[in-house]
């Protein structure tokens, strides 16, 4: 772990003010040409795209196939294992492994409608943290959500492959939960654990809109690699 993390709020807002950085588009530049760079949400991106391809069932799909899921489920999935983390962290708020917390950067430059800031940087980790997920409930989420189905363009085979892998893991996490819990509670948080699916469905797309309006606000693009234009459009 770099010396200087966590990084110092206080000093950080110091030195974009030496800098003269005074909106919400430089300090996202600022923030990926410091040494080192620091675009977490790129590097997770990768991260779930490379967990991907160590499933067992990934190289069973065609090469389409493949990319039409990454395409749908890789946001969702870096949410989740943000909130996950922040939630972990003991923190109401995303935050991110230096320690930055991006809500306070929004917050600062009053650049976002106060809901939209709210379910993207809070709620997403409100929602782990009522129901107490733990680290194995956690990975078998994120393996059932790898092998959601209902995506426009996956083939017949695809979808056929994905539902069946699906049952396995659920029914992975119900026993699992079960034996931890009861049977009656077990399937009561199961039940819950499942629901986050469509929950962090939701959230994706609440990110992908604050990415759009941020992109607008500044009559600009972001400062972003090719990867984080792809996913986030």
């Amino acid at each position: 772990i770099p010396q200087e993390w966590p990084i110092n709020i206080d000093e950080f807002f110091k030195d974009l003010d030496q800098r003269k950085i005074c909106s919400f588009h430089e300090v996202i530049d600022f923030i990926l040409n410091v040494n080192p760079k620091r675009h977490w949400i790129a590097v997770d991106f990768i991260l779930i795209i490379e967990a991907a391809k160590t499933l067992p069932f990934f190289d069973q799909l065609n090469e389409d196939d493949k990319v039409t899921l990454l395409e749908r489920i890789t946001v969702v999935n870096v949410v989740l294992l943000q909130s996950f983390y922040s939630a972990q962290k003991n923190s109401t708020t995303l935050i991110m492994p230096d320690g930055l917390t991006p809500i306070t950067f929004t917050r600062k430059f009053k650049q976002m409608p106060e809901k939209l800031e709210i379910e993207v940087f809070c709620r997403c980790i409100e929602t782990l943290q009522r129901i107490g997920l733990n680290t194995t409930e956690y990975v078998l989420l994120k393996t059932i959500m790898y092998c959601y189905s209902c995506i426009d363009g996956l083939s017949s085979r695809a979808r056929e492959i994905l539902n069946k892998e699906r049952e396995k893991y659920a029914l992975t996490l119900l026993r699992y939960m079960q034996a931890q819990l009861g049977t009656m509670e077990g399937a009561k948080k199961y039940a819950e654990v499942i629901s986050l699916v469509e929950t962090f469905f939701y959230f994706a797309q609440r990110n992908r809109e604050m990415h759009v309006i941020i992109s607008l606000i500044n009559n600009t693009k972001l400062p972003s690699p090719p990867i984080v234009e792809v996913l986030l459009k």
